[in-house]
């Protein structure tokens, strides 16, 4: 048995077609059988039925499950030898969302670069469950994404914990309230209550976004109905356009320039009156996550410990 014959295995118990499985592997069918058939002969048992799509038997299953045990290993073995050759040759996939992106990974590039000059950084954006899914899927080596569920397989490192704002424009409560505009301002730094701004409009991202949900559920423990002048999926673009004096939006923290030491002054400088939200409710955890079982490489090492060296809001 032999690692390119496990590696073939692999590939058809997803493709399920012989064809199709050649055409990925860059190898003829018959070579792509041949393989097969060596296995099956080895192990004493029929891995498929051939059928269309084909099937994995039940002696398929159990080899399966040993099959990505050893393709683990095998990544595993191949890394920490790479490690012991010459750790700064390489790649290392990053899977993170597309603002988080944006706005964490220039903080410490430079120093990954000058630390391994000769690794490659390869950044793939997603969703959070989509980052999840590539790491299950061994796309990429690490992941900087929102914790969910725990799940045994998975490492999840607490990297920080991300904090909502309410940003509302000075124009816009003066405008709905221009005789209680100090006092409704201080109220809602004691307590966010959304009633105290109902007249204004809201710039809020599209529903089913996991902060539009956290959002939602606080309108509704106010029995609040927001006057929502703009839906959208970026949220940078609310941030314009509250900064343009158009509605109230949330936005998070760390998604602030790192050199920012007075947020309050800050927008106040802009003309905004930033409400910072305190409770628990309006902050969720993110974590630099990757599989438990698979060898941490030195360049994946320096990468975490650059990441956490360079919090925006430890």
């Amino acid at each position: 048995m032999n690692f390119l014959s496990i590696r073939y295995f692999l590939a058809l118990s997803e493709k399920r077609n012989f064809t199709k499985t050649a055409i990925e592997l860059y190898i003829t069918q018959q070579t792509l059988s041949a393989n097969i058939a060596a296995l099956e002969k080895e192990l004493g048992v029929i891995l498929f039925t051939r059928t269309n799509p084909l099937q994995l038997t039940y002696g398929g299953e159990v080899f399966l499950k040993y099959a990505k045990e050893l393709e683990r290993l095998q990544s595993s073995m191949y890394d920490e030898f790479s490690d012991i050759a010459d750790a700064s040759k390489g790649i290392l996939r990053i899977g993170i969302g597309h603002t988080r992106g944006q706005i964490l990974i220039p903080l410490f590039l430079k120093e990954f670069n000058r630390i391994h000059p000769k690794t490659e950084l390869h950044v793939l954006e997603g969703s959070n469950d989509e980052l999840f899914q590539l790491l299950y899927e061994k796309k990429t080596d690490i992941i900087i994404a929102r914790q969910t569920l725990q799940k045994p397989e998975i490492v999840c490192d607490d990297f920080y914990e991300e904090k909502l704002i309410m940003l509302i424009p000075d124009k816009l409560i003066d405008f709905h309230y221009p005789n209680e505009k100090k006092d409704r301002l201080e109220k809602l730094k004691s307590e966010v209550d959304f009633n105290l701004i109902e007249k204004c409009p809201f710039l809020l991202l599209s529903e089913g976004h996991f902060i539009r949900t956290i959002i939602d559920s606080l309108f509704i423990n106010y029995n609040f109905h927001p006057k929502v002048l703009v839906e959208a999926e970026n949220i940078h673009l609310l941030y314009e356009m509250c900064l343009s004096n158009l509605g109230i939006t949330f936005f998070l923290e760390s998604f602030l320039e790192k050199n920012i030491i007075d947020i309050n002054q800050y927008f106040t400088n802009l003309g905004v009156h930033c409400i910072k939200l305190t409770n628990k409710s309006f902050r969720y955890l993110i974590s630099i996550a990757y599989l438990k079982k698979t060898y941490q490489t030195i360049v994946m090492r320096d990468f975490i410990r650059l990441a956490k060296a360079s919090l925006i809001f430890p």
